[in-house]
């Protein structure tokens, strides 16, 4: 890494409501909170916020309203150094916000998620220090902001990384302007119908992507190249919270490729970096150090 790159990102962020209950109820069915907390989340800022751990120079394009939950935002962003124009504090936006049920036994986790009421608008601010980026990471959302910001990167010469979660209105288009593609399994049946990770890939390299992950979860990742295809296991850990997990491994996929890594070796690296954050609650104070990581490279 040098001082000259600049990660961006651009996308959904929100202030989580997590609780923790003993089991997922059924339909109609009361069950106890055993606990409790607030963090900030979204799948960009938990990327960067993995990133600016690992000493990059990141900044956040987006917007949260004039309330509670936005200044939880900037205080996180401000804690974790990911910079952001003073802009992103709207008074005619309401913050959006996530309840994320976790169950205790397996660290799995349910979302409801209520996005900013406002649909967000690049500024000639926003433009300017797009047009810097060394590496633009979008989550699909907003969608238009994240069309035009994906094109002026690429003009200029910098990497797009899309984490697509799940089909959105104008994935079609973003596609084709993507160099690195993260994808959980579901994502390529939403799009053509094809629930054959092997046969997804291969129809997904037609965008002409560098780097195509499909992820699995605990049960690891599928990696696609022009060249080559790999299966990367994910190491084994008892899982306390799941959330944010996939955010994380974006994270630790943009760090190993700025730090030249091959894909194979990039890919392993987030996998690690992913699977050490579900042994700990919440997506900051989980963010497993390098030190953590480096013991469990081969």
């Amino acid at each position: 890494m040098t001082s000259s790159q600049l990660i961006i990102g651009l996308g959904t962020v929100v202030v989580d409501h997590q609780v923790i209950v003993q089991k997922h109820p059924e339909v109609n069915e009361k069950t106890t909170i055993l606990s409790d907390r607030y963090q900030i989340g979204g799948p960009v800022p938990t990327a960067l916020a993995v990133l600016s751990s690992f000493q990059h120079k990141t900044h956040f394009i987006g917007d949260w309203g004039k309330d509670h939950f936005g200044e939880m935002i900037q205080n996180n962003f401000n804690q974790v150094g990911i910079q952001y124009l003073p802009e992103c504090a709207s008074k005619d936006t309401r913050t959006g916000f996530a309840h994320v049920w976790i169950e205790k036994s397996t660290g799995s986790r349910t979302i409801s998620c209520k996005r900013p009421d406002k649909e967000f608008e690049l500024t000639t601010q926003d433009r300017k220090i797009l047009s810097k980026a060394t590496v633009l990471h979008l989550d699909g959302w907003p969608e238009q902001a994240s069309l035009e910001a994906a094109k002026i990167v690429k003009n200029n010469g910098g990497l797009i990384v899309l984490d697509t979660g799940s089909l959105k209105p104008a994935t079609r288009s973003l596609l084709p302007l993507v160099d690195i593609l993260n994808c959980p399994q579901h994502f390529p049946e939403q799009l053509f119908g094809e629930p054959d990770p092997l046969k997804a890939g291969h129809e997904l390299l037609k965008n002409r992507h560098q780097i195509i992950t499909i992820t699995q979860g605990k049960n690891g990742a599928h990696l696609f190249t022009p060249d080559s295809y790999q299966f990367i296991p994910s190491i084994q850990v008892s899982a306390v919270d799941t959330t944010g997990a996939g955010d994380v491994f974006c994270g630790g996929l943009i760090h190993a490729i700025l730090n030249k890594q091959s894909p194979e070796k990039a890919v392993h690296f987030a996998s690690i970096t992913a699977a050490l954050k579900c042994k700990k609650m919440g997506n900051r104070e989980a963010i497993p150090s390098m030190d953590e990581i480096k013991k469990h490279i081969n």
